[in-house]
C-alpha cells in the first residue's frame, strides 16, 4: 500500500532508505574515528585536531560535489556511486599502511571524499522518501540512535582497529547493494516536489533557507566549543569518547526525534536553543578528570539535538527547493565547514584563556541563535505557513498532488500550440510539459496518467507538484486557469 502524506503510516518499502542512511552514518563515524586514531597513533595526539580538521573539510566537499554534480546530470551521479563507494572502501583500507603524514592525509581525505559523495545520495534518498511526511524526525531519531549504540559495541567490545576496518567496507558494500536494488526508487529528479507556494513573497522562501544555514553555522560553533577539546583528551587517554557515557548521544538522538515529528518546527527550534543553554555550563566540567563523565553525558545528550536539526530540518525545507540533492545534505555541509574552520581557533582559544572564555562564547553565540529562530518564527508566521513542514493544513487536501478536480472549462478551447507557449513561458522540463497537457487537456486520474507516460505515481506527483510550484497555482483547477488567462492575454 502506497504511504499517504497525510496519515501517520508506512510501509516496509520506506525502510530502504532509513537502512541505507543508517549504513552510511555508521560507516562515517567509524571512519572519522579511525583517521583520528590513526593520526594520534602516527603523529601524536597534539595533531588529531588537524586531522580532524582537515577530514570535515573533505566530507563536506564531498557532499557539496554530489548536490552540485547532481544537479547537472542526475544520471552521472547514479552511475557515479558505486565507484565511489568503492573507492571510499580501498582507501579506507589503506589507511593501516600509511607510514608517513603525506600518505596518511591523502588517504584520509580520499575516504571521507568519497564518504561525503556516498552521504550526499543517502541524504538525497532520505529527502525524496521523508521530506514531505510526519515521519522524518523518527526515522532519522532511530536510525542514528541504533548505529550509535552499534558503535558503542564495535568499538568496546574488539581489540584494536580490525573490526572497524572490517564494518567501514561491509557497510559500504551493504549500502550499494541496497541502491542498486532499490535504485528506481529515487534520484530521478533534481527539484524539489513541494506543493506549497510562499504567496507573501517569494523571496521568503530563500529566507527561509538563509536563516536555517545561519542557525546551522551557530550551532556547529556552539557544538565544537566543547568538541575540539575533548578530542584530543580522547587521543591522550584523558577520556574516552566511546564508553558508556556514549549512550546518552543515541537518547538524545531519539528524544529530538520525537520532538521534530511531534511539535511544529519553530517550537523543535526553541527546544533545541533551550537545550543549548546546557553549553554554557558544560566547559566548567572540564576543569578535573572528576567531571569529565558529566561533561560528556551533557555534551552528547544535546549532541542529538544539534545533529537532528541540521539533518532532519534541511531533508524536510529540500522539498521546497529546486536542486534538492543539495538542499537536502546542505545543513551537514555547513556544519563540516563551519567545525573544519573553528575546531583549531576553539581550542587555541582554550589553551590561552580557559574554559571562562568558552562559557562566554557560547552564552553569546545562544543568543545569537536565538536571535535568528525569532527571526524564523516570524517570517514562517508572516507568510502563513503550516506549522510543519510535509503536513497539509486543514483546507489544503483538495489542492494536493494527488487526484484533483477536473478542469472547469472546456478543455478543448486551449490547442498543443498554447499549451507549448504556457510551458516555455514558466520554464517546465520537457517531461512536465507533458504532464501538463495531460492536466489541463484530459480528465485522466494520476494512475492513469502515470501508465500513458510510464512512470510511477510518486513520479508523476513530483513533477505535477513542480508545475503548480512554476505556474504559481495550488490546484489542477488553479491551473487550467492560470493557462486560460495567459492564452486570453
Amino acid at each position: 500500500m502506497e504511504a499517504n502524506n497525510n496519515k501517520l503510516s508506512i510501509d516496509s518499502r520506506r525502510l530502504v532508505p532509513v537502512v541505507q542512511f543508517g549504513l552510511w552514518f555508521f560507516a562515517f563515524m567509524l571512519l572519522e574515528s579511525f583517521v583520528n586514531s590513526s593520526a594520534a597513533t602516527l603523529l601524536g595526539a597534539s595533531a588529531v585536531n588537524a586531522a580532524y580538521s582537515l577530514g570535515i573539510f573533505c566530507t563536506a566537499t564531498g557532499l557539496l560535489v554530489f548536490g552540485l554534480a547532481h544537479a547537472r546530470s542526475a544520471d552521472l551521479c547514479k552511475r557515479a556511486f558505486i565507484i565511489v563507494a568503492t573507492a571510499c572502501a580501498v582507501a579506507t583500507l589503506s589507511i593501516p599502511f600509511a607510514q608517513n603524514a603525506g600518505l596518511l592525509a591523502f588517504l584520509s581525505c580520499a575516504s571521507l571524499l568519497s564518504c561525503g559523495f556516498v552521504g550526499g545520495r543517502v541524504h538525497l534518498g532520505m529527502a525524496l522518501e521523508f521530506g514531505e511526511g510526519p515521519w522524518c524526525g523518527r526515522a532519522i531519531g532511530a536510525a542514528t540512535g541504533i548505529v550509535v549504540c552499534v558503535q558503542f559495541l564495535v568499538q568496546n567490545l574488539a581489540q584494536g582497529p580490525a573490526l572497524e576496518l572490517v564494518c567501514i567496507p561491509a557497510s559500504l558494500v551493504a549500502l550499494v547493494f541496497f541502491d542498486v536494488r532499490h535504485q528506481d526508487r529515487c534520484m530521478d529528479a533534481n527539484t524539489g516536489a513541494s506543493v506549497r507556494t510562499w504567496t507573501h513573497d517569494p523571496a521568503d522562501k530563500q529566507r527561509h533557507g538563509a536563516y536555517l544555514v545561519i542557525a546551522a553555522a551557530i550551532l556547529t560553533v556552539i557544538f565544537t566549543l566543547n568538541d575540539s577539546i575533548v578530542v584530543p583528551l580522547d587521543a591522550s587517554g584523558t577520556v574516552q569518547l566511546f564508553s558508556g557515557v556514549r549512550l546518552f548521544y543515541a537518547l538524545g538522538l531519539v528524544v529530538s526525534g520525537l520532538l521534530f515529528d511531534l511539535g511544529p518546527r519553530f517550537c523543535f527550534t526553541f527546544t533545541t536553543v533551550a537545550v543549548q543553554i546546557m553549553a554554557v555550563l558544560v566547559p566548567y566540567f572540564l576543569r578535573t578528570p572528576e567531571w569529565y563523565n558529566l561533561n560528556m553525558a551533557i555534551f552528547y545528550f544535546y549532541g542529538g539535538f544539534y545533529v537532528m536539526f541540521v539533518t532532519a530540518e534541511f531533508v524536510i525545507f529540500s522539498a521546497q527547493m529546486h536542486h534538492r540533492a543539495l538542499w537536502a545534505a546542505l545543513g551537514r555541509t555547513t556544519r563540516s565547514y563551519v567545525a573544519a574552520l573553528s575546531v583549531i581557533p576553539v581550542a587555541l582559544l582554550y589553551d590561552a584563556f580557559g574554559v571562562i572564555s568558552l562559557a562566554a562564547m557560547a552564552a553569546v553565540l545562544n543568543m545569537a541563535l536565538l536571535a535568528v529562530c525569532m527571526a524564523d518564527a516570524m517570517l514562517l508566521a508572516r507568510c502563513d505557513m503550516p506549522e510543519r513542514q510535509g503536513l497539509e493544513p486543514p483546507d489544503a487536501a483538495p489542492q494536493s498532488i494527488e487526484d484533483a478536480q477536473e478542469p472547469a472549462a472546456d478543455p478543448a478551447k486551449l490547442s498543443e500550440r498554447d499549451l507549448d507557449r504556457y510551458a516555455q513561458s514558466i520554464g517546465l522540463t520537457g517531461r512536465e510539459a507533458q504532464v501538463l497537457v495531460l492536466l489541463v487537456a484530459t480528465e485522466d486520474k494520476n494512475d492513469k496518467m502515470a501508465n500513458d507516460l510510464g512512470i510511477s505515481r510518486r513520479t508523476l506527483q513530483r513533477h505535477i507538484a513542480n508545475i503548480y510550484d512554476k505556474a504559481g497555482v495550488q490546484s489542477r483547477i488553479g491551473l487550467f486557469q492560470a493557462v486560460a488567462a495567459y492564452v486570453a492575454g
